[in-house]
């Protein structure tokens, strides 16, 4: 079938094409790669495909229009879930939803991942000792990850810039996972990623050790008080009852102090 331009009408006149004619391609291999180049070059400009509309007359090619194809690769369920995961340092990076996961356990919004790891990370930071609170990483945060839009921790980054053997290593390890790690793969890779250990200055290890020891001295009479503390709010009858001696009892003087 051949058409045409009807000049006088402006409509389309069609022809059935019979006999050998129908057989021999309408465009000539020379055409066919004029017009292949050119759709790539389309293409290239528009920085997407598209769909095109061309003509060919007297040996010259004609764009009529052309229109961004917008649904030629959708995303796929598993790029849209993965679409705001981190990069990683190498391929046997180590990850946990410990701690972490009991504060936001479920998944985030991309501005809460936004907010979250960038003011998290600036008190982190300035809790190692880092001059720069807000310095940025180039390709990854320096502590928290998200996948899937949930957040984790990265495990050397927390535990391992003082030593993964040094007492503070060690405490953190317990503080975030209730035990000292002992796995041998996560100690190698510990000590050839921090080989020059974080040197903590001295007012802040006597901070530290003054600190330490004061909450060791006054753990006695903090157990005396959680022990002997009343629980006036479990008398109550009604939940509304409950609820509002509940507030008073959380902020009592009491309880902040045993709190702290």
């Amino acid at each position: 079938m051949a058409g045409r331009n009807n000049g006088k009408s402006g409509g389309t006149i069609t022809k059935p094409v019979i006999g050998k004619k129908a057989a021999k391609p309408s465009l000539t291999d020379e055409v066919v790669l004029r017009l292949g180049k050119l759709a790539f070059e389309i293409e290239k400009f528009c920085k997407s495909s598209a769909n095109i509309e061309w003509g060919i007359f007297e040996d010259e090619i004609y764009i009529f229009q052309l229109r961004p194809i917008s649904n030629v690769a959708p995303e796929t369920d598993y790029e849209l879930n993965h679409e705001f995961d981190e990069s990683l340092r190498c391929e046997n990076e180590y990850f946990t939803i410990a701690d972490i996961g009991e504060v936001m356990p479920g998944a985030i919004s991309p501005l809460g991942i936004d907010i979250i790891k960038k003011y998290s990370s600036a008190v982190i930071k300035v809790h190692q000792g880092n001059c720069d609170a807000f310095k940025t990483e180039t390709y990854t945060s320096p502590n928290h990850s998200s996948f899937m839009n949930h957040m984790m921790l990265k495990v050397m980054e927390m535990i391992a810039p003082a030593g993964i053997e040094s007492h503070d290593s060690k405490s953190l390890m317990i503080s975030i996972f209730g035990r000292i790690l002992d796995d041998p793969e996560l100690i190698s890779y510990a000590k050839e990623r921090f080989k020059t250990q974080r040197r903590k200055p001295v007012m802040e290890f006597l901070k530290t050790y003054v600190k330490r020891v004061s909450e060791t001295l006054s753990a006695k009479n903090v157990k005396e008080k959680i022990d002997n503390y009343h629980l006036n709010f479990m008398k109550i009858n009604t939940p509304k009852e409950s609820f509002t001696a509940l507030t008073k009892s959380l902020s009592s003087p009491d309880f902040i102090e045993v709190s702290n």
